[in-house]
């Protein structure tokens, strides 16, 4: 499968950047327009995290999701870190969220289909540190699919 970067690639490079604060007139003020600078105040004082990009999941081979609650074998601080690190770590986790309650957490997992998410479920998820529990369940159809604010 092709990977798919981070909207952040490039920052930092010459030439790169996200694409806002670029173009305009090389004759006039650096400070941008008024709009221009509010943004960057607003990604100075951290109101704006970063950049990203709606991508068609089934371009990429994501198109199977599966919604996961983890109830862990214990509750320590230790075993929750290493919980969450060896879960991040997986690509095909897009997200991860501790919980309030029960379940222990919840994650969105991205595959290709049922077999690629059953081989990823039994090597990988099952072998997940302090896991007591997993249960998966089937995106069928996407209603709302809106993260931003």
């Amino acid at each position: 499968m092709e990977q798919v970067g981070t909207a952040h690639e490039g920052e930092g490079d010459e030439g790169g950047g996200n694409g806002i604060h670029e173009g305009g007139d090389p004759g006039r003020d650096d400070r941008g327009s008024p709009c221009l600078r509010r943004v960057r105040r607003l990604e100075e004082r951290g109101v704006i995290l970063g950049y990203s990009a709606r991508i068609d999941p089934a371009a990429v081979g994501r198109q199977f999701v599966v919604n996961v609650d983890f109830e862990l074998a214990g509750q320590g601080k230790g075993l929750l870190q290493e919980f969450e690190q060896a879960l991040a770590s997986y690509d095909e986790v897009v997200q991860c969220r501790r919980m309030l309650g029960r379940p222990d957490y919840q994650a969105l997992v991205a595959v290709a289909d049922l077999e690629t998410y059953e081989r990823f479920m039994t090597e990988e998820l099952m072998a997940l540190p302090n896991l007591g529990r997993l249960e998966s369940r089937f995106v069928m159809k996407t209603v709302k699919s809106d993260l931003t604010v």
